[in-house]
């Protein structure tokens, strides 16, 4: 199943997010986490600070290739312990 979302992500950003390459402004990264949820569907959130042009592109692109969004109470949701 790894090595799905791994190729998920590469088709993801090659082909589907190409086009944030030319936003203006140019963005340095956009950091996207992609995962099953429990029904065996791709879930998606990004994690980092990025405009709003960004969250659009991705959730559009997302949407189109019937992705949830990955819903959490932050943005960044990591276990400090």
């Amino acid at each position: 199943m790894n090595e799905q979302l791994v190729l998920m992500a590469r088709e993801l950003q090659d082909l589907h997010l190409k086009e944030l390459e030319l936003m203006e402004p140019l963005f340095d990264d956009i950091v996207i986490y992609i995962s099953y949820n429990s029904k065996q569907g791709i879930r998606w959130k990004i994690v980092n600070d990025v405009p709003e042009a960004a969250i659009t592109e991705v959730a559009t692109q997302c949407d189109k290739l019937g992705y949830v969004r990955w819903k959490t109470a932050t943005l960044n949701a990591f276990n400090r312990d």
